[in-house]
C-alpha cells in the first residue's frame, strides 16, 4: 500500500473520530431522547462519560433521589392534591443502576426496548403499601376495606387480583354473594335458593361450581331432573322414562350416565335392542332381537359370544361367522371348513391345534382326554 493511501485512511478517520465528538448527537445517537431530555438533544455528554457511557453519578447530578417521584429537577412539586404525596419508592430501593429500568433515548420505535417494573426492586413495607402508586378500587366491597391490600390479596401481579379466601372465617366464607353479587347466577334454580353458597356448593373456587350431591337426601339424589332439566336427555328411550333418574342410573355423576342394567328383568335384559342400536353387519341380519340368546348382557362392549349355547354341529363351523378371520395360507386353503376337525374351538387366539393323523382324516383325543366342546372324538360327523 504506498503511503499517499495511508495518509488518506489516516486523514479520514481523524476526521471522523473529531465529527463524533463534535456531533455525537448525529453520528451515534441511538435516536431521539425522551421527552424530559429534549433541552439537552445535542449535549451527550451531559448524561454520557467517555468510554464508560451514562452513569448514576450523571444522573443523579439533576435527579435528586430524595426528590425523585416529588420534585422536579428545577423544585417545582410534581403532585396538585398536597394533602397527598406520592410514594418515593426510589429512596427505598437497593442499590440499581437508573438504566436498569430507565432510558434516555426513545429510540426508533421498532427497536425500542420496553422496560417493565419489578417490584421486587422494593423493600418488603413498600411492595405491602400498593394504593401508594396504585388507585384503591372504587367498588362497594372496597369502600370499608384497609389500604393494605396484602391481608386480602397476594402481591405476585395487581391483575388478576388473587383473593386469599383462606382469610375467611367459616361463616363469611359460605356467604359468596357478599361480594360476588353480580357473578351470583340468575336461573330459576337460584331464584328461591339459600344467599349461603357453601351449603350447596364448595367453595374453594368460584369456577368450576362443585355442587355438593353427598348433602342432599337420597330421596332427593334420584330427583337430577329437579335441578338438571335442561340436560335431561331428549331421545326415544327417554320420552317416556321416569323422572326419577336414580331408578335407572347411578347418580354419582351425570357423565358418563352408567345405567344399572342389574335392575331389569331377565327377559327385558335379553331385549338389548330395545335401547341399543342393532348391528347392520351381515352376520345380524336376520339374528333374533333377543341379544341375551347368543350374547352375555353385562356389558355392549366389548359382545361377548355364549359359544356353549350353539350346537355342537354349529360349533365346529367357525367359519360361518368368523369368515374375515380364516386364515389364508397355503395349509388352510385345502382344509376343510369344520375348523374342529384340527383345533379346539373352545377360544379362537391361541388357536390350540388337536393331534391329527397322517392322513388328516381322524382326530385323536389328547392325554388328558379333554376335547374343547367336542368331547374326546374331534372326527367328521358324515
Amino acid at each position: 500500500m504506498s503511503r499517499l493511501v495511508k495518509n488518506i485512511l489516516w486523514l479520514n478517520m481523524a476526521v471522523v473520530a473529531v465529527l463524533t465528538f463534535v456531533y455525537a448527537d448525529l453520528m451515534v445517537s441511538p435516536g431521539h431522547v425522551i421527552t424530559g431530555h429534549k433541552d439537552i438533544q445535542g449535549d451527550c455528554f451531559a448524561c454520557h462519560t467517555l468510554f464508560v457511557g451514562a452513569t448514576d453519578s450523571k444522573c443523579i447530578e439533576c435527579h435528586k433521589v430524595k426528590d425523585i417521584g416529588i420534585r422536579t429537577t428545577r423544585g417545582a412539586v410534581m403532585f396538585k392534591d398536597l394533602g397527598k404525596v406520592p410514594v418515593a419508592f426510589h429512596q427505598k430501593l437497593p442499590e440499581q443502576e437508573c438504566v436498569a429500568c430507565h432510558s434516555d433515548h426513545a429510540g426508533i420505535a421498532i427497536y425500542r426496548a420496553r422496560f417493565k417494573f419489578s417490584h421486587a426492586l422494593l423493600d418488603g413495607e413498600t411492595r405491602k403499601d400498593c394504593v401508594a402508586c396504585h388507585a384503591k378500587p372504587q367498588d362497594k366491597i372496597h369502600e370499608k376495606a384497609s389500604t393494605k391490600c396484602s391481608q386480602c390479596h397476594t402481591d405476585e401481579k395487581w391483575k388478576p387480583a388473587t383473593f386469599k379466601h383462606e382469610l375467611l372465617a367459616a361463616a363469611d366464607l359460605a356467604q359468596c354473594t357478599s361480594c360476588h353479587q353480580a357473578s351470583t347466577p340468575k336461573d330459576k334454580l337460584h331464584e328461591t335458593s339459600s344467599k349461603k353458597c357453601g351449603l350447596c356448593h364448595l367453595t374453594d373456587k368460584w369456577k368450576p361450581v362443585d355442587f355438593k350431591h353427598e348433602k342432599l337426601p337420597r330421596a332427593d339424589l334420584e330427583q337430577c331432573g329437579a335441578c338438571h332439566t335442561a340436560h335431561k336427555p331428549k331421545d326415544k328411550v327417554h320420552e317416556k322414562a321416569s323422572d326419577k333418574c336414580g331408578l335407572c342410573h347411578l347418580t354419582e355423576k351425570w357423565k358418563p350416565a352408567t345405567f344399572k342394567h342389574d335392575l331389569l328383568p331377565k327377559a327385558e335384559l335379553e331385549q338389548c335392542a330395545s335401547c341399543h342400536k342393532k348391528p347392520t353387519d351381515k352376520l345380524h341380519q336376520s339374528a333374533s332381537e333377543k341379544c341375551g340368546q347368543c350374547h352375555v348382557t353385562e356389558k355392549w362392549k366389548p359382545a361377548i359370544f355364549k359359544h356353549e349355547a350353539l350346537p355342537r354341529a354349529e360349533l365346529r363351523q367357525c367359519v360361518n361367522c368368523h369368515a374375515n378371520k380364516a386364515p389364508n395360507d397355503e395349509r388352510h386353503r385345502a382344509a376343510s371348513k369344520r375348523c374342529g376337525n384340527c383345533h379346539y374351538t373352545n377360544r379362537w387366539e391361541p388357536a390350540k391345534r388337536r393331534d391329527v393323523d397322517p392322513l388328516g382324516a381322524r382326530s385323536t383325543a389328547p392325554a388328558n382326554g379333554g376335547g374343547g366342546w367336542f368331547g374326546g372324538n374331534g372326527g367328521d360327523d358324515d
